[in-house]
């Protein structure tokens, strides 16, 4: 799944400036043009505006090539290309403006002339290779957007979705783009500055509340290890599957993937279908007779001995409108055999024009009332390098996606459909090379999909899909063998597709899961070398220290969404194989063997001379189980908090299990963490070490006390008892007062660790802090350790390596005499961290 996150804005190199000089800047909106130029000599930068003033006077002429020479002019030795896009008083859902439209176009066309001149400029010589492209060059997109809910407007895609595809064809150019909130146009121009410097992930950010936030690919829900062809299921909980009384409406249904995907569905179901496309099959069916059997070379060329003067191209094209009504008529045979010929409907529609849509939907709506699902799979292919693709290409590829979309979504909105589900594409989540018209078009279905969720409450979900080997587009030209070649994509087999589509079809999702991808090894492997600073997935969970991969140094394949695993670089924790899932009616349980024994940094908390795991690194790793388990949902409390044994950070004998077991009519997630220990002279023993209640929901109102009186200088830890080095050594100027006992806090995370450590759900050094803070209270007979907490209140997204990089001068620890509060504060008296019914081991 892809989801945003916080993720510390760490400068790895220089800043790239905002506005640099000799910049060329295009923008819709004449107000940031006229911004732009009061913050610029006009010898500075030169500004194209595509607004309303400059649409009045008739056809838009930039969006002419031929206009680019002037705009553009000789290369310079270092080019600049800024795009700035206002989205702040957009409506959704409807169609982008002209304006914005003219400014992808010219975008496009920009980029498209830096991907030719690099052609021509670096064109290899015989026995020479390609040159990479001058130090220097940029393309930055600004998005000026209200990020309600944290989803931005799905128009903005249009622009950050043509990044990520250039970020793969133009591999040398400084490409990438910001989406903020900021209220000021310096502010924002502030932000994309920075983003210049930052590490290579994903190109796209966002700026909320003056927080970045980058976009992760995480683990799909464990739920989703279940399900097959009749009942899939994935997420937290499966849900009603499609039956005999179903109404599915699929634009693009007659043919390809999605004709395939339906088919695996009828399985288990006859549903009536409603199938949209653009060819007049009944008036082909005499043409498709003529056809039989022929191949394409041979219709190619008895056409042109047939009709002298036919072109090669014009009988190919004949051909391929041909074949594909051959396969949707042999399509719907089939399932009107299956489903009844009263069930299966075909309408002709070209979802491009409004009109059309409107029609077929009240044909629909004629003979019934309800829709339960809609596909929305229509699409055409134009893969091509930047440097070839042409506008009239792009066009049309832009606007089957984009424009039928949104056709559909106007004609099938009173009522709407019980679900709605947009055939997407990996191209749209990550980019791909030659898809920088398909790409955008994909993101737009992709943000749609979050969009329509978070402010609408509608149950849309979008499927970002790899290449099929055996049915859609790849396998109609030479893209499938081009694949193979690169080794870019794998290649879905139908059945495998099949199961993949149902296994989303029956998932119930937590909020903000609206979008899915699957990867195999092959995009892992892509993604890992397009951006090797892409975010990880759990620290813990996920992934072992260094030197505990397998005997070739390769990752271990893990079941995620339907046998998929996340980009990393590593395998997952020791004997993956060994995670095991299992239902108890709704009901889901899944465990880990957990061995940290190689994160060698844990061997600073010790209790006497025996290496133990800190009691809060129990909470990160309940956290981390049901991000594993319920997905990207926001965790804010972990209650009742139980230690009932240390965890031996390297056993002799005992072998450690994290399970965690959720139901989603019951809301929490309980998290436990067991030990088994196995002798050949005594039978096996089982003990359970730690427990939570982990509660699931969004994040309310961070809690803000008065500011903590600064402490006095010197330390001192009289009641503790666990002995503290490294990142665990972060206590300073602790004090005794007549209310508790107060501190300071900070750490300095060595550079190596800090990968690790961002990949991190919880701040559980400064929560370990916290606990050992309250052991320096005089208790008798209490040691250093946790024995019980009633809860802790958690920011979500905050971590250490956040809170320490936002905070350089520290946080401040207080803890109440009773040990019933203490809190981790800010200092402007935010509270970050809180602690409550505290009570050491007795």
């Amino acid at each position: 799944m892809a989801v945003f996150r916080p993720r510390p804005a760490v400068p790895v190199r220089g800043a790239v400036p905002a506005l640099p000089a000799g910049a060329l800047v295009l923008t819709e909106d004449p107000r940031i043009a006229a911004q732009v130029r009061l913050r610029t000599r006009n010898d500075q930068v030169r500004i194209v505006c595509t607004g309303p003033e400059a649409a009045a006077a008739g056809p838009l002429p930039w969006a002419e090539p031929a206009m680019l020479d002037g705009l553009l002019g000789n290369p310079p030795a270092a080019r600049h290309i800024r795009v700035i896009v206002s989205l702040r008083d957009l409506c959704w859902p409807q169609s982008p403006a002209s304006s914005l439209i003219a400014l992808q176009e010219l975008m496009f066309l920009a980029a498209r002339r830096l991907a030719a001149d690099d052609q021509s400029r670096h064109a290899p010589s015989e026995g020479t290779s390609t040159a990479p492209r001058a130090t220097g060059d940029s393309l930055a997109v600004l998005v000026l957007d209200p990020l309600k809910g944290g989803v931005p407007h799905p128009h903005s895609a249009l622009l950050t979705g043509l990044v990520k595809c250039l970020r793969w064809e133009l591999p040398d150019l400084c490409a990438y783009a910001v989406v903020t909130d900021a209220g000021a146009l310096d502010l924002a121009l502030r932000q994309l500055a920075d983003e210049s410097t930052r590490p290579r992930g994903l190109p796209v950010v966002h700026y909320r509340d003056g927080r970045r936030w980058e976009e992760h690919l995480v683990p799909a829900p464990a739920g989703s290890l279940g399900g097959g062809l009749s009942s899939g299921f994935g997420g937290t909980a499966a849900r009603p599957g499609v039956d005999d009384a179903s109404v599915i409406v699929a634009a693009g249904g007659a043919r390809g993937i999605t004709a395939t995907a339906l088919r695996g569905l009828l399985r288990s179901a006859r549903p009536t279908l409603w199938l949209l496309g653009s060819a007049p099959l009944e008036q082909m069916v005499p043409q498709v007779r003529a056809l039989g059997r022929r191949d394409r070379r041979t219709y190619i060329a008895d056409r042109l001995r047939e009709a002298p003067g036919t072109g090669v191209a014009e009988a190919g094209a004949e051909y391929d409108r041909l074949r594909n009504a051959r396969e949707a008529l042999r399509t719907l045979q089939l399932m009107k055999d299956h489903c009844g010929a009263s069930r299966v409907h075909y309408q002709t529609c070209d979802v491009t024009d409004r009109e059309a849509v409107r029609r077929a939907a009240e044909a629909v709506h004629r003979t019934t009332d309800h829709v339960d699902l809609l596909i929305n799979a229509a699409g055409i292919g134009g893969a091509r390098r930047l440097a070839a693709k042409s506008l009239d290409v792009y066009r049309r590829v832009r606007s089957v996606k984009v424009d039928g979309y949104l056709h559909l979504k106007a004609a099938f909105d009173h009522p709407p459909p019980g679900r709605w589900c947009s055939f997407s594409s990996i191209a749209g989540l990550v980019g791909l090379p030659g898809e920088s018209d398909y790409g955008p078009a994909n993101d737009m279905l992709d943000l749609a999909a979050r969009y329509e969720a978070a402010h609408r409450g509608r149950d849309e979900l979008a499927i970002c899909w790899t290449m099929w080997g055996e049915s859609g587009l790849g396998p109609r030209s030479a893209f499938v063998a081009h694949t193979r070649r690169t080794g870019h994509l794998s290649l879905l087999s139908d059945e495998e597709g099949q199961r993949l589509f149902l296994t989303e079809l029956g998932a119930v999702r937590p909020p903000g899961q609206d979008v899915v991808c699957h990867l195999g090894a092959a995009e892992q492997r892509s993604l890992r070398d397009r951006f090797p600073d892409l975010p990880r997935p759990e620290a813990f969970l996920d992934e072992p220290p260094e030197g505990q991969r397998d005997a070739a140094g390769a990752s271990v394949d893990v079941p995620a969404r339907a046998g998929r695993r996340p980009p990393t670089r590593q395998a997952p924790i020791p004997r993956p194989h060994r995670r095991r899932a299992k239902r108890n009616g709704r009901s889901l349980q899944v465990s880990w063997e957990l061995d940290l024994s190689g994160h060698d940094y844990l061997t600073g908390h010790r209790r006497g001379h025996r290496a133990v795991l800190p009691g809060a690194l129990a909470v990160e790793l309940a956290v981390q189980a049901v991000h594993r388990l319920a997905g990207a949902v926001p965790v804010t409390t972990v209650n009742d908090v139980a230690f009932r044994a240390p965890v031996a950070l390297r056993p002799r004998l005992a072998r450690y299990e994290l399970a965690a077991s959720h139901d989603p009519a019951q809301g929490d997630v309980r998290v436990e963490i067991c030990s088994r220990v196995e002798h050949p002279s005594a039978p096996p023993t089982r003990r359970s070490h730690m427990s939570a209640d982990v509660a699931l929901g969004h994040p309310g109102r961070p809690v803000t006390g008065p500011p903590l009186p600064p402490p006095r200088t010197g330390n001192g830890r009289s009641g503790a008892v666990a002995r503290l080095t490294g990142v665990f050594a972060g206590i300073d100027a602790l004090e005794h007062t007549p209310d508790g006992v107060i501190a300071t806090w900070h750490i300095e995370i060595p550079d190596h660790q800090r990968k690790h450590f961002e990949r991190m759900r919880t701040p559980w050094i400064l929560l370990d802090a916290l606990l050992q803070t309250a052991a320096a209270l005089p208790t008798p007979g209490a040691l250093a350790t946790p024995g019980r907490i009633t809860a802790v209140t958690l920011i979500p997204g905050d971590n250490d390596l956040l809170l320490s990089d936002r905070h350089p001068t520290g946080l401040r620890l207080a803890v109440g005499a009773d040990r019933s509060q203490a809190t981790a504060t800010a200092p402007d008296g935010q509270v970050l961290l809180r602690v409550q019914g505290l009570r050491l081991v007795p």
